[in-house]
């Protein structure tokens, strides 16, 4: 836990995301911290979001936080993120507009509102890869989404990796 303002508490996970350090990002979620990216994923609870870090730091997830403002336990932020599977997709960078709440030196929750261009990109290569994976490789698809939603863990983002590059391979 960092004692501090918001703007503490973001920039320590900036930095443990960027450095891969599962357990001081871990550290600074709240038991009940909640994460979201409008109209793509929710994800809540500690232990789910540990897999999130997990899958993130398998393909090797950074990202930029530029604060914009602060108000009261609220940071809101533009935020670029790129990993290995925004560069096979060849979205490259992702782009969100982001909001941080804090309490007691915890991030309670993340909502990421992405940009256009990054919501249409991102829409575009999951409806194409997910019908595909569904008919190609239903067996992994199961793995990856048994209940429809991705599950967030490290072995996924490696089996998810490779079934985006037969897919990709596929497609080219």
């Amino acid at each position: 836990m960092i004692a501090g303002e918001p703007l503490d508490v973001v920039r320590a996970f900036e930095d443990a995301y960027n450095d891969h350090d599962a357990k001081t990002i871990n550290s600074l979620y709240a038991p009940d911290a909640k994460f979201q990216v409008e109209n793509i994923m929710a994800i809540e609870g500690k232990p789910a979001l540990q897999g999130k870090t997990d899958y993130d730091i398998e393909l090797h997830t950074h990202i930029h936080i530029n604060p914009v403002s602060v108000e009261e336990n609220r940071l809101r932020a533009r935020v670029m993120a790129s990993s290995e599977w925004l560069l096979e997709t060849g979205i490259g960078t992702a782009q969100y507009e982001a909001e941080f709440e804090v309490a007691d030196g915890m991030i309670k929750s993340i909502i990421a509102r992405p940009v256009p261009q990054t919501k249409a990109a991102i829409g575009r290569v999951l409806n194409d890869f997910i019908e595909w994976a569904m008919t190609e490789r239903p067996c992994e698809a199961g793995i990856l989404m048994p209940d429809g939603r991705i599950v967030f863990n490290a072995h996924n983002a490696r089996l998810g990796l490779i079934m985006l590059k037969e897919w990709k391979a596929k497609r080219d």
